[in-house]
């Protein structure tokens, strides 16, 4: 029953006579005797409600109501205090009922308080319910500052981030007020121990690959109890996934269990693994001794910046006790694999820079790389890092303005520090950096040429090129072949070329003035 006081929600009451009070709970107990039964209503921890609501509950119990407990709401202002809030408690005690803040947030926008403040303001709130022998429970009205009733509320932000208060909450629940405790013994040993009163998970592990598990009730009511683990009775541990990893070479993802797994129990078919669409699970081996790491080889390689997720969703993976794992996923797979980023000339046309996703193995394989000018390779005289960590190549010869060059790698012995490969890429667009000379683009400004879309599918619309005389527009491969072209007139700023027939892939848009000079170079996407 919510908000039945004086002065809230009592039409229902004033309509039908106050039996309806006591009534609704003897009803709704006929109907579901296992209910729990609360009674509910605001003010009566920050206000001064409490009187009326205590007298209403009293006159409930008198006529046989059976209520299981008192809930208060917390809409709290911009602090806490917490002594005003025990005398209340205290006095709403001597119902002999349990108490739950049913509502609890606070007016933090509307108060300036900072996070920092929130933090604390939430975490003197629970310490208080929390050491209240009558507080049975604390619901937070808002998690997220998205849905919050009032705002700012939230221990995390619109977009899910946590706040201060967050971390907060985390630490009294799972550290502070939880109790966890490790030891070693015999069969025989009695182990004492002082804890929080709750039920409570006794994890044995007896070594060999046996772990049991054993639940004792050690809520208030059980007092000083002994409890007897006795091996026959303890259930089998599901084992946890530790961590999903993807593997160095690209081709599988790595499983870590905190237990064996029984290698015989693992079927491919019961693992999903997503790429954009379901890929194609080889195999699934195990690649530890002790079998807590097990491996899922895949038909597709994940490429660079590939996302990548896991589902298991079978029930037969389980440890050798016969503990079968649990569903999980999706998992995040992170991607950890090197790839290309840019490639240009230097001004002088002597070298070319290429730069990584991510710091690269400090052995350079000059033979795997191949550099095309025009289409035609050209040789490498040597490489190395420069302080920047990117490569620089130097070259046997000097590239000009004109050039269109590009760079390839094949798949080797390439591999970032940490040791993941380098896949095949190419041939990549190098941006190239060597100045024209200053009367062959006297009659064309570029500054606000563009190209639209980028990526492409059926029309590729160039704007914003501005040209006293004719110009004529290429688009051509990667090694230089033209593959299209049309004629923009002096004076026309605007074109739209037909692309369908190109396939997918990286194109580039080739434009010269009416002497045969290129004018410049510009990357596009077909998809």
């Amino acid at each position: 029953m919510n908000e039945p006081s004086a002065g809230h929600e009592t039409w229902l009451a004033e309509t039908v006579g106050d039996s309806i009070n006591w009534n609704s709970f003897k009803w709704a107990h006929e109907t579901d005797p296992d209910a729990k039964l609360y009674v509910n209503d605001f003010n009566i921890i920050v206000w001064g409600a409490a009187p009326e609501y205590h007298t209403l509950i009293k006159d409930m119990l008198d006529h046989g109501a059976p209520i299981d407990g008192i809930g208060v709401q917390g809409h709290m202002a911009g602090s806490i205090d917490w002594s005003d809030i025990k005398t209340k408690i205290d006095y709403m005690s001597d119902l002999g009922l349990p108490i739950r803040v049913t509502e609890f947030d606070m007016e933090i926008d509307a108060n300036n308080v900072s996070e920092q403040t929130q933090a604390n303001e939430y975490a003197e709130m629970m310490r208080t319910i929390f050491s209240h022998p009558s507080m049975n429970g604390f619901v937070f009205w808002s998690i997220s500052d998205k849905d919050a009733w009032r705002d700012g509320s939230g221990i995390y932000t619109e977009n899910r981030v946590p706040k201060i208060a967050a971390d907060t909450v985390y630490h009294l629940i799972h550290e502070k007020w939880s109790t966890n405790l490790k030891m070693k013994a015999n069969l025989q040993d009695t182990f004492k121990f002082r804890g929080f009163y709750g039920f409570y998970n006794v994890v044995v592990d007896y070594g060999n690959g046996v772990v049991k598990e054993f639940k004792i009730d050690a809520t208030k009511a059980g007092g000083d109890s002994v409890f007897v683990l006795n091996y026959a009775e303890g259930s089998a541990v599901a084992p946890v996934l530790k961590q999903v990893a993807q593997s160095k070479d690209g081709r599988g993802v790595i499983l870590t269990f905190d237990r064996a797994i029984n290698p015989q129990t693992v079927k491919k078919e019961d693992f999903h693994l997503f790429m954009g669409d379901e890929t194609t699970i080889d195999s699934v081996i195990k690649v530890s001794e002790d079998s807590t790491v097990f491996q899922i080889c895949l038909k597709d390689t994940v490429k660079y910046r590939q996302f990548a997720s896991l589902i298991y969703d079978g029930d037969t993976v389980a440890t050798a006790d016969g503990a079968q794992l649990p569903f999980f996923g999706p998992e995040t797979i992170e991607n950890k694999l090197p790839g290309f980023r840019f490639a240009e000339t230097d001004t002088s046309g002597s070298e070319i820079v290429l730069g990584f996703s991510k710091e690269m193995n400090s052995t350079i394989p000059v033979s795997e790389f191949k550099i095309y000018v025009n289409g035609v390779s050209v040789s490498i005289l040597s490489a190395d890092y420069n302080t920047d960590g990117n490569i620089v190549f130097q070259l046997s010869g000097k590239v000009t303005w004109e050039d269109l060059i590009t760079i390839s790698y094949q798949k080797g012995t390439f591999t970032s520090a940490d040791e993941y490969i380098l896949y095949s890429f190419g041939p990549k667009f190098v941006e190239n950096n060597v100045s024209a000379p200053v009367n062959s683009t006297l009659s064309v400004d570029i500054s606000k040429l563009i190209l639209f879309p980028n990526p492409a599918s059926n029309e590729l619309n160039l704007s914003g090129l501005v040209s006293k005389s004719n110009v004529t527009i290429q688009l051509v491969n990667m090694e230089g072949k033209n593959l299209l072209s049309t004629y923009m007139k002096a004076e026309q700023t605007d074109v739209s070329m037909d692309i369908h027939s190109l396939l997918a892939g990286m194109y580039i848009c080739r434009i010269m003035d009416d002497n045969g000079k290129v004018i410049c170079l510009k990357e596009f996407v077909k998809q």
